[in-house]
């Protein structure tokens, strides 16, 4: 929401939201929205808004302009004959230039309802989280609900997790998962550790995120099968732990 404000360059007088959970409190409470949105709503200066319970369709022009775009995206990929892009910022391109094709005919109108917005705040809302977060034995780290793997040098030490944020000293840079019970393991994080418990590798609970191609799996099958378990991993663990660091390729 901060970003469409920002982009149009001014606020509206209100802003009518469904029942998200992460703006509207539906639990039995005396508060209407959550402390999130409130604090939202202080810094920007609207007057919140949610529609009934069950009554999608008080969203209806929303809803229905949601719709009628991913039909446009479906249609566009199709059209483009792949749904690969080379990174994240060439599809929010791709995006971007759809939209406003789609939105071609309603530049005037637009223009009008620009001249009605108030002035935007001297600068944005900080929307940056801050979990303080134990690493476990394993060399991980639990953060809403997900689970991401840090160095074990970490291991035992309380580290502040800064979502959306550069910290002071960044000292790791992980994906944000979306979602619930997902997980990040990075091998070269808790290879260290493994190699000195060589024996918890064959039960591991992220053990497949310890191959990053499928020839680190092939070398640890081939190992496992001439050593045995115990012995064909620790050689596996020594290997992934070695300098070279890249996967050979059917050329080498």
């Amino acid at each position: 929401m901060q970003n469409a404000l920002w982009e149009l360059g001014g606020v509206p007088n209100e802003h009518r939201c469904d029942r998200m959970s992460a703006a509207v409190n539906n639990l039995v409470d005396t508060r209407e929205f959550t402390r999130a949105y409130e604090g939202l709503l202080r810094h920007y200066g609207l007057t919140g808004q949610k529609i009934q319970e069950g009554q999608a369709h008080e969203n209806g022009d929303i809803e229905q302009r949601h719709y009628r775009f991913k039909q446009a995206v479906d249609q566009t990929l199709m059209m483009r004959g792949s749904h690969d892009f080379a990174s994240v910022s060439a599809y929010d391109q791709f995006l971007r230039k759809l939209f406003t094709k789609m939105n071609a005919g309603r530049r005037e109108r637009f223009a009008e309802e620009l001249l009605q917005l108030r002035p935007l705040p001297e600068r944005r809302l900080d929307s940056m989280r801050r979990e303080r977060v134990r690493v476990t034995p394993g060399s991980l780290i639990h953060v809403h609900r997900n689970t991401y793997s840090v160095h074990s040098r970490l291991i035992g030490e309380i580290v502040e997790a800064r979502i959306k944020s550069d910290g002071d000293r960044k000292v790791e840079e992980l994906p944000r998962l979306r979602g619930r019970s997902k997980h990040h393991v990075d091998y070269r994080h808790i290879i260290d550790w493994l190699v000195r418990k060589p024996g918890a590798f064959e039960h591991y609970r992220y053990r497949e995120d310890l191959f990053p191609t499928s020839w680190f799996r092939l070398a640890y099958d081939a190992l496992r099968e001439e050593h045995g378990p115990k012995r064909g991993a620790k050689e596996y663990l020594e290997i992934s732990r070695s300098p070279l660091r890249h996967p050979v390729s059917a050329t080498d």
